[in-house]
């Protein structure tokens, strides 16, 4: 069996292509003080390795993860395929990820999602009308919204279906007929 070669850095892109890491560096971060035979060298390079750049130092450096999480603990019943679907894809139409936690989360494991920057954000499913979640996540300050709403919902971002509404619509249709 072949060895795999081992991954390739950008001090590896840099010295395969004859330039310094910072000019591999303003080339993949799209700077445009580099010259077009240089640039294109450098890409060719990159794409003959197959390299791509690690996101983590992007993360670190901007101090965000790029990841929005969806916590929706099943023990209560089965996901939402429509909801988690249009969550993926409006996170990966702003440049995120989506990371679905299916399983209940203690609060330290849920703080523990932004301390150790894992997520810049959370949306909580299955909301329940005393939340311990809410209050957790209220208390610390940090970004979530909520599908579904708890008793309360003063300066909190939630989306909901009016149950009530729906009902009192469903019983005029019914008395229409």
């Amino acid at each position: 069996m072949a060895k795999r070669s081992k991954k390739m850095t950008i001090v590896d892109i840099a010295a395969a292509s004859g330039v310094s890491v910072s000019t591999v560096s303003r080339i993949l971060n799209n700077k445009p003080d580099v010259a077009e035979e240089t640039r294109q060298r450098v890409l060719q390079v990159i794409a003959e390795h197959r390299f791509a750049p690690q996101s983590a130092w992007q993360q670190i450096k901007a101090g965000r993860s790029r990841v929005i999480t969806l916590h929706y603990p099943q023990d209560f019943n089965q996901p939402s395929h429509d909801i988690i679907t249009g969550a993926a894809v409006g996170c990966q139409e702003a440049g995120y990820t989506l990371n679905l936690i299916a399983a209940p989360l203690s609060d330290t494991e849920l703080l523990a999602l932004y301390d150790r920057g894992h997520t810049d954000g959370v949306i909580l499913m299955e909301i329940l009308t005393h939340d311990p979640r809410v209050d957790l996540l209220r208390g610390h300050d940090l970004p979530f919204v909520m599908i579904g709403r708890c008793a309360d919902q003063g300066n909190l971002s939630y989306v909901d279906l009016d149950i009530g509404a729906g009902v009192a619509q469903a019983i005029a249709h019914l008395y229409e007929l």
